[in-house]
């Protein structure tokens, strides 16, 4: 459809699903969904996958660092789910710049949105550090968050980057495979049924919003570190409103897909518009 088909299509109804599609704004390329291939169609078939040593060298040690950092002193969780061995920090985008290449990773941002099938957004990052005896996590599923019954299209990715390796003995998540299709998974019965997303440092693995997973125990006398990029369709709340989380002046000076990526962009025609425009016009006031 070219630009004039498609202004035809908004103008006769801005709320089709035509008008939607069309006004939808994606970021990653041709290039990079046809990269993400492989990865894609394990998403939608088992509800997980990964790509394997996405980071590394000097760019690792640096995310390695920052994490360290903001983790100094840092409390653990103080709850079963979060973990009582557990440490976390959260709105590292809002903390520190050297999580943005996590955020916008190219292959990550493909496979979200071909799975997503949709415009996405950041909705949250965070850091987990699982300390040597810590237990495995309580199932669950990320989109939980989002009050709506199963079954439902797919809602939001998790993205899991591994900053040490993930074995079964330190701690890897654990997941269902292809429990994001059912429609009432029973939690109990999955303990003995998941396995272990194990791969190496500064690899990422991803898990489609309704799979069951959780963290796993750490049996070892080193903590496991990795950093968390939840993704969303951009008509939902964000879990972090990262409006709030990284300053204006901040978000001006980064390009314009990431700036559509932490919200400051209109979904469809009409969805997020601040005085009947694009909010990306406010980031660009002197």
């Amino acid at each position: 459809m070219d630009n004039g088909q498609r202004g035809d299509a908004i103008d006769r109804n801005p709320f089709s699903a035509e008008a939607m599609a069309m006004a939808a704004h994606r970021i990653s390329t041709d290039a990079n969904r046809a990269g993400a291939d492989a990865q894609i169609r394990e998403l939608a078939t088992l509800g997980f996958t990964h790509f394997p040593d996405r980071v590394g060298g000097a760019e690792l040690d640096e995310v390695r660092a920052e994490f360290d950092r903001l983790n100094t002193g840092v409390d653990t969780s103080r709850s079963t789910f979060g973990g009582y061995r557990t440490r976390r920090v959260f709105n590292l985008a809002g903390n520190s710049r050297a999580f943005d290449q996590l955020i916008t990773d190219p292959l990550v941002i493909a496979a979200v949105e071909a799975h997503l099938q949709d415009q996405i957004q950041l909705s949250e990052i965070s850091s987990i550090q699982i300390e040597p005896g810590e237990v495995a996590q309580a199932l669950h599923h990320d989109d939980g968050c989002y009050p709506l019954p199963r079954p439902h299209p797919p809602l939001m990715v998790s993205a899991i980057w591994a900053l040490d390796p993930f074995t079964e003995a330190n701690g890897a998540s654990r997941v269902l495979p292809g429990s994001h299709l059912e429609v009432s998974p029973d939690l109990d019965a999955a303990v003995g049924a998941t396995i272990p997303l194990e791969m190496g440092a500064g690899s990422v693995g991803l898990w489609d919003g309704r799979l069951i997973h959780g963290g796993g125990a750490n049996h070892t006398q080193r903590p496991r570190r990795a950093i968390a990029v939840l993704y969303a369709r951009a008509w939902l709340r964000q879990q972090e409103n990262q409006y709030l989380c990284i300053d204006r002046a901040t978000v001006a000076g980064f390009d314009r897909d990431y700036q559509r990526l932490l919200g400051w962009s209109r979904y469809g025609p009409h969805t997020g518009i601040v005085g009947g425009r694009d909010p990306g016009h406010l980031l660009r006031r002197p």
